[in-house]
């Protein structure tokens, strides 16, 4: 392959080799079960399917009324 200089390569393996979706639909729950909040994996699947991280943390916080930052949610869903 001369000619070319290729430094990176990225593979966008999301759901081939592991469903990731699933995983962080169950850090949700975690975190939102930690918080005092009752949010089954169901529910995190079947709304919560793709977008941004901070997006959907926004939408089930104020789903389900809990007071906490969004910086804080990262915080924890980065740990989970």
């Amino acid at each position: 392959m001369s000619g070319y200089n290729t430094k990176c390569v990225i593979f966008d393996c999301d759901g081939t080799l592991i469903d990731s979706e699933k995983l962080r639909c169950q850090a949700l729950v975690n975190i939102f079960t930690q918080l005092g909040a009752e949010y089954s994996l169901s529910q995190a699947l079947s709304h919560y399917q793709g977008g941004k991280t901070a997006d959907i943390l926004s939408s089930v916080r104020d789903y389900l009324n809990v007071s906490a930052s969004i910086d804080r949610l990262k915080v924890c869903i980065a740990s989970s």
